[in-house]
């Protein structure tokens, strides 16, 4: 990535993370730590990861998924790259006396060694909101090297063309800007500018194709048990 792009990157990840720590967000996601895995992710589960190993958490947020796994048998190690909301999961591991591993990490580089967990997640939609392609495709590179032979990288995303038609239009600030598929909103909580990427099937397959992934399979969240329709949810494995 060139020093340009590298800023550019720098710049929509820190208003990400603003975006994340606004203090009506962050009451939000406490909220959320307790809850349980949603219908797809249970789904999801028992089709590509019926059984307990280690697990990567990325973009665990306030420790939702993080928890739900560790009580389902998982090891697990989740980052994020929000500071107020890995205070809040810190702060629900405390009470729950959990094991769970959190760690301040950009996605970049990630804190573990090569073939190193069974699993690893990218639930939430966080690729969403990871900037710049080039971004996206270090990430799933490093989900491919911390990953065992036959591990499995699971991840939802927006599906383009499905969400694109929900948004309001006095919350866009630019589309396909400043690379095809980014969209940038004006928060309601907060009145922060925020990147999000939307994706389509073709992207999706490059992206894991590129990264090194096979066994590529695509749903959407409603054809694992979710009313909504407009997310993918995807599995690839590293071959064995």
């Amino acid at each position: 990535m060139s020093g340009d792009g590298e800023e550019r990157r720098r710049v929509l990840q820190d208003n990400v993370v603003r975006s994340y720590s606004v203090p009506e967000v962050v009451d939000r996601y406490r909220q959320r730590a307790a809850a349980d895995l949603r219908r797809w992710e249970e789904a999801l589960l028992a089709s590509v990861m019926p059984e307990p190993g280690t697990v990567l958490v990325v973009g665990c947020g306030s420790g939702r998924e993080a928890f739900a796994l560790e009580d389902r048998g998982w090891t697990v190690t989740a980052v994020d790259v929000t500071p107020a909301l890995l205070e809040v999961a810190l702060g629900e591991a405390r009470a729950r006396d959990s094991e769970v591993r959190f760690e301040l990490v950009d996605g970049v580089d990630l804190p573990l060694q090569d073939d190193a967990v069974d699993a690893v997640t990218l639930w939430s939609q966080v690729l969403n909101n990871v900037p710049t392609r080039a971004g996206r495709a270090v990430l799933m590179r490093e989900a491919h090297r911390v990953l065992t032979p036959g591990g499995v990288v699971s991840f939802s995303v927006h599906d383009r063309i499905r969400t694109m038609a929900r948004v309001a239009p006095e919350m866009i600030v630019s589309v396909d800007d400043p690379e095809p598929g980014d969209l940038v909103l004006l928060e309601r909580e907060g009145g922060v500018e925020r990147l999000n990427h939307y994706f389509d099937k073709a992207e999706i397959t490059t992206m894991c194709t590129e990264a090194g992934f096979s066994s590529l399979q695509i749903w959407h969240t409603s054809d694992l048990g979710e009313a909504w329709n407009n997310v993918f949810v995807a599995a690839a494995r590293k071959a064995g």
